[in-house]
């Protein structure tokens, strides 16, 4: 009989009870190491196992339907730009990345702006001017800008993700200075 039955969450209370019946003091990790791989071949999920019996078992990202719930209980979720690449090294992911794919995860469930704020005022047609801002900018607008040399470096993967964005059902993108998120500045990207 189950001590932590009844318990919420049931399923998280069942594996933590199944994992402590596993002896496993330090320098005696195998047995968890395993059951922990065979837990991710009964529910196909992609896992790593290292010769020290440190497992990694990977899932396919959720949809923003977690994110919803947490919000609609009042938790503003924060996301660091931090991944790993499975072999347990730290990745700086693009944080350009990270908020266009929480944005698109919304879009489903919200009318989701999304805005980069950066040291500058927009999108700028020459990056010498702070005041050259370019007001909008569509998929064709961005492919000529990146063949002429307008748009290089950093601002390439941040129109990227902003125009994946806006695909996806996000409402609006904005890039803009930091102190200006309120909408109404920087450059607007566009379908």
């Amino acid at each position: 009989m189950s001590v932590l039955a009844g318990l919420n969450p049931e399923r998280v209370f069942y594996y933590f009870e199944e994992l402590c019946r596993i002896p496993h003091g330090s320098g005696n990790t195998k047995e968890v190491s395993d059951y922990l791989v065979q837990f991710a071949k009964d529910h196909n999920l992609s896992w790593y196992q290292d010769d020290s019996n440190n497992v990694i078992i990977r899932r396919p990202a959720s949809t923003g339907k977690m994110l919803q719930t947490l919000i609609n209980e009042g938790i503003t979720p924060v996301m660091a730009p931090l991944t790993h690449d499975g072999k347990g090294n730290i990745l700086n992911t693009n944080a350009d990345t990270i908020a266009s794919e929480t944005a698109k995860a919304l879009a489903p469930y919200y009318d989701v702006t999304l805005i980069y704020s950066f040291e500058k005022k927009g999108v700028l047609s020459n990056p010498e001017d702070d005041d050259s801002v370019i007001p909008v900018i569509t998929h064709a607008d961005f492919e000529r800008y990146k063949a002429d040399g307008t748009v290089a470096g950093g601002m390439i993967p941040k129109l990227e993700n902003a125009l994946a964005a806006i695909d996806a059902g996000v409402k609006e993108v904005i890039i803009t200075l930091a102190t200006a998120i309120d909408g109404k500045h920087g450059t607007v990207i566009k379908s």
